[in-house]
């Protein structure tokens, strides 16, 4: 039994037995010139072949016990050529009319056989495709609900600090004093630069998912970079037991290196305030650099509350948040934008982290 491969150019044996011994998979092309089975396929007509007691059938498989009679069947499904099936004898003129109409039968109800079999997959396949594009509305529907649900509550807590700024301002300026006129300045300026960075995180995922991220590589100066960012973070937590001190080291990372310095910022800039930001007891953040044959790894690690472990195949998706995060405010952008940024420069990232033990992000750049 040779069945017709889907692009229509070559038959491949499903089922080859001679005396009762399976045979090697075979497969011929169906325009080849010599091979019986091919000419049966292409002419879609029964082919009796007679050969001689002392010949060998080289022609029909190379090698084998030479055959008297041979009996070729194309196998139809309507118009169409799903296959061949031939049978063989060792008696010369073994194929009479009976036998042969019982070989047309035996086609006829194999063709039905594979035809339902070549429809019942399509139907599998369809189905399959049909329950992926549901799933894959399920989860637009729910990124959709979690968007909505991040932005209303992520925006809402600002704004209500600005207002509650604002209105204490507005009726008690005159009697608070400069300090806390000038805290109450500050609570604003903090809350307006906390819903533009959650916009500009926003925008950045959507250019992501656009491709319109692009890697532009510069010489910049690394460990100035590493500095800056470190104290940027700091500046931008307050003050108390519950901040963690941040811990630098550096090991050739001294002078200029290659790589795209917007893109950096997102990986550092984001592993560091997440670093903070889920240490609410304080401890070290420690933030290692080294620079070592031809790549850039950085390595930043809290002793903050962790991720759990079910949550951590899901860290990097979009809107995705652990579950143990509690009332820390966050929209689960961040996370996505590094991975994207580290997969722009061809780099990797690698997580460790438990609940209570912490969490340590590994990031390893290529340099240019």
């Amino acid at each position: 039994l040779y069945l017709l491969e889907d692009d229509g150019q070559r038959l491949v044996s499903a089922l080859l037995v001679e005396q009762g011994q399976a045979l090697p998979v075979d497969s011929m092309a169906i325009d080849d010139p010599v091979r019986h089975a091919a000419r049966c396929a292409r002419e879609r007509a029964e082919l009796v072949i007679h050969l001689s007691q002392e010949a060998t059938d080289a022609s029909y498989r190379p090698g084998t016990l030479a055959t008297r009679s041979l009996l070729f069947a194309p196998l139809l499904a309507g118009d169409r050529l799903l296959g061949v099936l031939s049978v063989q004898s060792l008696c010369e003129q073994a194929y009479d009319e009976h036998a042969r109409l019982l070989l047309r039968s035996l086609c006829a109800y194999v063709a039905i056989a594979l035809d339902n079999a070549s429809a019942y997959r399509t139907l599998s396949e369809a189905e399959a495709g049909l329950q992926r594009n549901l799933s894959r509305e399920r989860e637009l529907g729910q990124l959709k609900s979690r968007f909505v649900s991040m932005t209303s509550h992520e925006f809402r807590t600002p704004l209500a600090g600005i207002l509650s700024s604002v209105d204490l301002l507005r009726h008690y300026h005159d009697r608070l004093p400069t300090t806390e006129r000038e805290e109450l300045f500050a609570q604003i300026g903090e809350s307006v630069q906390r819903m533009t960075q959650m916009l500009d995180n926003i925008l950045l995922i959507g250019r992501a998912d656009a491709k319109g991220l692009e890697f532009r590589p510069a010489r910049m100066d690394l460990l100035a970079l590493c500095r800056e960012l470190g104290e940027e973070v700091t500046r931008s937590r307050p003050g108390g037991n519950g901040r963690p001190h941040l811990r630098l080291s550096s090991r050739g990372a001294d002078g200029e290196h290659l790589l795209d310095p917007v893109l950096l910022r997102h990986i550092l800039g984001n592993l560091l305030s997440n670093a903070f930001k889920y240490s609410p007891t304080g401890g070290d953040v420690q933030f290692d650099i080294a620079v070592d044959s031809g790549r850039a790894r950085f390595e930043i690690a809290d002793q903050g509350i962790g991720i759990p472990l079910a949550d951590q195949p899901r860290l990097f998706e979009t809107f995705h948040r652990a579950s143990n995060v509690g009332n820390i405010s966050g929209t689960g952008l961040g996370l996505a934008i590094v991975k994207q940024s580290v997969q722009l420069h061809g780099g990797s990232i690698a997580l460790d982290s438990a609940p209570g033990r912490g969490t340590r992000f590994t990031v390893e750049l290529p340099l240019g």
